[in-house]
């Protein structure tokens, strides 16, 4: 079976088995998992998790594959001494901003020096009750490691079903 998706990003899955109705059922079980950590993770989703996060600053009674992830991120940023961090979403946003109208270009180092006050991952507070970060406008992203995460989950799906081999390339946004 070979079938292509469409998420936030396109994925291009080919399954190998003897009974091709378990293959397609397999695949909309991956299909169906892609979309709900889409709804956690994409910050293309008004509406996901990540999203909540980064408008209102506090998701109460967060995801817990969000926790996981976000728990993840802080100990890959403790031993990068913070060279990895989820919280740099406002200098991509800065930089965004600088581009979009070539009249802010010579704004860039002033949108920067202001974002940078928001980039670290020491502010983000992490529980199974709550995330919260304690500067007001931080913003966080995790197309650094959501992708793998959700990578994985499609993977331990997969192999649960009795897929030996397992190569899973969910893409990335061309948009």
């Amino acid at each position: 079976i070979n079938l292509l998706f469409r998420t936030s990003s396109e994925a291009n899955t080919l399954l190998f088995h003897t009974d091709k109705q378990y293959a397609q059922r397999s695949l909309e079980t991956c299909i169906s998992e892609v979309r709900r950590l889409e709804n956690i993770f994409s910050l293309f989703d008004k509406n996901s998790a990540i999203s909540n996060l980064n408008k209102y600053g506090v998701l109460e009674n967060p995801p817990k594959e969000l926790v996981e992830v976000l728990n993840f991120a802080h100990k890959i940023s403790e031993n990068t001494n913070g060279a990895f961090d989820v919280s740099v979403q406002p200098l991509w946003l800065a930089h965004d901003k600088a581009f979009k109208n070539k009249a802010n270009n010579k704004n860039l180092s002033k949108y920067i020096k202001t974002a940078s006050k928001l980039v670290s991952y020491k502010n983000i507070i992490i529980n199974a009750k709550e995330i919260r970060f304690k500067k007001k406008d931080m913003k966080i992203t995790l197309n650094g490691i959501a992708q793998g995460f959700i990578t994985d989950s499609i993977t331990n799906i997969l192999k649960q079903r009795g897929f030996k081999n397992v190569l899973i390339d969910l893409g990335e946004i061309n948009s």
